[in-house]
């Protein structure tokens, strides 16, 4: 068993949301929408769109962690251990 969270298994992840989750998100959407009486349509630009944005929220934490992680003191971390 793989306790560890790999980038790999990570990436596998990714795949099953882009190829089977997101058209199927969209999919159930549309048909909930459709319900309603006032009807509006979605497009498929919000399910387009959303991974780059996940990638640039992500982008910028782990930047922010990494040169957090650089500039910290090493004695201080050993400090409060």
């Amino acid at each position: 068993m793989d306790l560890v969270f790999t980038g790999k298994s990570r990436e596998r992840n990714g795949d099953y949301f882009a190829v089977r989750i997101r058209p199927a998100a969209f999919f159930v959407t549309e048909r909930w929408l459709r319900s309603f009486a006032y009807r509006i349509e979605i497009g498929v630009w919000p399910f387009v769109l959303s991974p780059g944005v996940v990638l640039v929220v992500v982008t910028s934490t782990r930047s922010r962690q990494t040169v957090a992680a650089a500039l910290a003191n090493p004695a201080d971390s050993i400090r409060h251990e």
